[in-house]
C-alpha cells in the first residue's frame, strides 16, 4: 500500500505543472483523448485507495480556509467566462484545478488513518527519487548530449506557424544547454513544466531530508539520510534557477531566525511569519522600484545565479503585473490563457495562470480575494503555531516550519503544490 501511496504522491506533485499536461493541452491542438490518460490514472489510484479503506477518520482540513479557497476559484471562473473569447478553454483550466484539489482532498482523507508524517516521509521519499532520476540523466547528457533519444516540441507560435520550445528526453524538458562547472549541461526539469518549478519543490525536498536527517540515531541510516541530502542538493544546483535559490534564501532566512530565537520563533510563529507577509506584500508593490534603486545588488545576484540582470529585472518587474491587474479589474477577471495577449495589451495585466499566492487570490476575485487571502494565512499560521508549540516531536516542527516557510516563499515568488 506504501508503494501504490507513494505513486500516488508523486503524481499529485508532478502532473498539475508537468510539461507533458502542458503539450497535450487543448491550447496547443492536441484532442481530449490525447491528454485522457494523465486524468484517469491518478484518479483510478486515489479511487482504488479510497476503497481500501474501510472506515474513514477525519482528515483534519480547515472548513473555512478550503471553502475560501473554493469560493476563489468559483468567483473567478465566473469571471473568466464573463471576459473570455474562448469559454470552452476557461473551463477545462478550472475543471483541472478542481479535479486535482478534490483528488488531493480524497486522498488525504484515505491516508489520515496513518502516523502523523506519513504523507511528508512519501513526499521526502519521492523528491530523493526525483533527484536520483535528474542526477542520472544529467550524467547521460555529458556523455550522449544530443544523441540521447528525444522527440522536438513544436507549438504554434500565434501567427499561424510553428515554433520550438524545447527537446523532450522523456523525463526532462531541455530549454537550452548551458555551461555549469564547465561542463555542457541542459537545466533540470525531471517531468515539471520549468527548472524554477522543480528547483521550488527540490527545496520542500531538501528541509523535509533535514528533518529526517535530524530524527536519526544510528550511523547507517544517519549516513544513509546524508548522502540522500547531498543528493537532493546536487539536483537543486542543476536546476539552476534564480528563482529556486530565492526561494532557498527565505528558507534559510526563516531557519536562521528559529535558530536565533529559538523557543520564541515557535510560540510567536503565527505573528512573526506574519510581519514577514506584511513586508513580503510590501515588496510586490515596490518590486518595480527596485530594479532602478539597486543596481549593484542585481548585478552581483546575477553573475551568482548565472543569469543576465536584465532577466532579472525583468523577473522582478513582473511582481508587479498582480497588483496592476487589481487596479484594473477590482472585482478580479480569472485565469484566460488564450486571452492574454489580447488583454494584457489593452488592460496590462496578464491573464495565465498566476505564479504567487497573492496572484491566485487577487486575479480570481480582486479586492474580495484580498480578504480571503488574509483569512487564509490566518487561519494556516494559526494550525502551524498550534501543532509546532504544543509538541517537540521533530516531524511536527518540520512540519510547521515547512508551511510557514512555503507560505512566504510563494507570496513573493512562485506557487508550490504542497499536500502536508
Amino acid at each position: 500500500m506504501a508503494t501504490i501511496d507513494l505513486l500516488i504522491v508523486g503524481m499529485l506533485l508532478t502532473l498539475p505543472q508537468s510539461y507533458v499536461l502542458w503539450i497535450h493541452s487543448s491550447e496547443y491542438g492536441a484532442s481530449p483523448l490525447e491528454r485522457l490518460w494523465i486524468f484517469v490514472i491518478p484518479g483510478a489510484l486515489v479511487a482504488a485507495r479510497w476503497l481500501a479503506v474501510r472506515r474513514h477518520r477525519p482528515a483534519g482540513a480547515d472548513t473555512v480556509v478550503v471553502t475560501s479557497y473554493v469560493a476563489v476559484i468559483v468567483i473567478g471562473l465566473v469571471n473568466a467566462l464573463r471576459l473570455t473569447a474562448y469559454p470552452m478553454n476557461v473551463l477545462s483550466t478550472y475543471g483541472q484545478q478542481l479535479y486535482w484539489l478534490a483528488l488531493v482532498a480524497l486522498f488525504l482523507k484515505a491516508t489520515a488513518g496513518r502516523p502523523r508524517g506519513y504523507v511528508l516521509d512519501l513526499m521526502r521519499r519521492y523528491y530523493v527519487i526525483v533527484a536520483v532520476v535528474g542526477i542520472a540523466f544529467e550524467c547521460a547528457y555529458v556523455l550522449l548530449g544530443a544523441q540521447l533519444p528525444h522527440s522536438d516540441v513544436m507549438l504554434p507560435d500565434g501567427f499561424g506557424g510553428m515554433r520550438l520550445v524545447g527537446h523532450n528526453y522523456f523525463v526532462a524538458l531541455a530549454y537550452n544547454e548551458v555551461r555549469l562547472f564547465g561542463l555542457p549541461l541542459t537545466r533540470l526539469t525531471f517531468l515539471f513544466l520549468e527548472p524554477r518549478v522543480l528547483a521550488a519543490h527540490l527545496v520542500v525536498g531538501i528541509v523535509l531530508q533535514f528533518g529526517w536527517l535530524w530524527k536519526q540515531v544510528e550511523p547507517r541510516p544517519m549516513r544513509r539520510a546524508q548522502r540522500e541530502l547531498g543528493v537532493l542538493v546536487v539536483a537543486f544546483v542543476l536546476a539552476n534557477s534564480f528563482y529556486g535559490w530565492m526561494t532557498s534564501a527565505v528558507f534559510v532566512l526563516m531557519g536562521a531566525v528559529a535558530l536565533c530565537i529559538a523557543g520564541r520563533f515557535w510560540q510567536s510563529f503565527r505573528a512573526l511569519h506574519a510581519a514577514f507577509l506584511v513586508v513580503a506584500f510590501a515588496s510586490s508593490l515596490g518590486l518595480g522600484i527596485l530594479p532602478r534603486y539597486a543596481p549593484s545588488v542585481i548585478d552581483n545576484t546575477a553573475r551568482f545565479a548565472g543569469k543576465s540582470a536584465d532577466y532579472m529585472r525583468g523577473a522582478l518587474e513582473s511582481r508587479g503585473w498582480e497588483w496592476r491587474g487589481l487596479k484594473a479589474f477590482p472585482l478580479g477577471y480569472g485565469v484566460m490563457n488564450l486571452d492574454s495577449d489580447r488583454l494584457h495589451e489593452t488592460k496590462g495585466a496578464p491573464l495565465s495562470s498566476p505564479a504567487t499566492v497573492p496572484g491566485f487570490f487577487t486575479q480570481n476575485a480582486g479586492f474580495v480575494g484580498v480578504v480571503l487571502l488574509g483569512l487564509v494565512l490566518w487561519r494556516l499560521l494559526g494550525a502551524l503555531e498550534q501543532l509546532a508549540a504544543r509538541s517537540f516531536c521533530v516531524t511536527d516542527r518540520c512540519a510547521a516550519f515547512l508551511g510557514g516557510a512555503t507560505l512566504l516563499s510563494a507570496t513573493v515568488l512562485t506557487g508550490i503544490v504542497l499536500l502536508g
